[in-house]
């Protein structure tokens, strides 16, 4: 994975926090481990999106709750896809 970007999202619900996983290999399975990596952190996961593939990789938009935030990134950022 390329990069993780993550925004507090400002909406009616101030509790929610926006992340996006770029570079995300598009290859069966792949999202499926990114996910399961943060449900091994108990980290709910809401809200996801998932742009079309450009060069055989595509990005992950999802949210999580604010207070969770800080814990996703981390976990995103030990990340190895080819575990």
């Amino acid at each position: 994975m390329e990069d993780i970007v993550a925004v507090e999202v400002r909406l009616s619900d101030a509790s929610e926090a926006r992340l996006t996983v770029t570079g995300v290999p598009d290859r069966p399975g792949a999202a499926a481990r990114l996910f399961r990596a943060l449900a091994h952190r108990s980290i709910n996961v809401d809200m996801i999106v998932q742009n079309s593939s450009v060069h055989d990789t595509t990005d992950i938009s999802f949210t999580v709750p604010t207070d969770e935030l800080r814990l996703t990134v981390e976990t995103l950022r030990a990340f190895d896809d080819d575990d």
